[in-house]
């Protein structure tokens, strides 16, 4: 949805004090809106437990295990490979 996606592909003026320009990476990024992500990564985990809705707009999760289709920053690099 609109929320989510204004969330992170960061279109709003910078919050929280973060005034960065072309200069900003993503860790600024990810830094200045992390309460927003975690509480939209909790609420999908929540709502999707197993991954369907992800899995249908993201191919590249349909391989991925229930327990990392919300986190696939989480699995080992063998894990990975397998997907």
């Amino acid at each position: 949805n609109y929320g989510n996606w204004v969330t992170v592909a960061c279109i709003e003026s910078p919050r929280r004090g973060a005034n960065w320009g072309c200069e900003a990476s993503v860790a600024d990024v990810v830094e200045a809106y992390r309460t927003d992500i975690e509480y939209k990564l909790s609420a999908e985990m929540a709502n999707d437990p197993q991954g369907e809705y992800i899995r249908q707009w993201v191919p590249e999760l349909r391989g991925v295990s229930a327990e990392f289709v919300h986190r696939p920053w989480a699995m080992t690099q063998e894990e990975m490979v397998r997907v």
